[in-house]
């Protein structure tokens, strides 16, 4: 959250939180763009939450990640600046999995 922002402590707190982060995580995914293969993947909670792509992290829970589908050392993927869709190609395959969650608004 950006400084001077006032820190809510009501129990629709949680909610302003979460929209007021979807939104700015939604503006730096729109200025991702990169294409290569992972070459690291950092798992919580058995979820990937972030993955380097030609050295650079990207925070997968900015990109509404459908965090179900695993993504390992080797895959590639690709994001297009302006697009929210993240494809996602397994190592040694041609298939093409789109990957963009849609997420409940409030």
């Amino acid at each position: 959250m950006r400084a001077g922002w006032p820190v809510i402590l009501a129990p629709e707190g949680g909610i302003i939180y979460n929209v007021v982060r979807r939104h700015f995580g939604t503006e730096q995914v729109l200025k991702w763009n990169f294409k290569g293969p992972v070459e690291h993947v950092r798992y919580t909670n058995d979820k990937p939450l972030e993955i380097t792509v030609n050295r650079k992290r990207y925070i997968l829970s900015y990109a509404v990640w459908d965090m179900d589908i695993k993504i390992y050392t080797g895959d590639t993927v690709i994001k297009e600046k302006g697009s929210l869709v993240i494809k996602l190609i397994r190592k040694n395959s041609k298939d093409t999995i789109y990957v963009r969650k849609r997420h409940k608004k409030y």
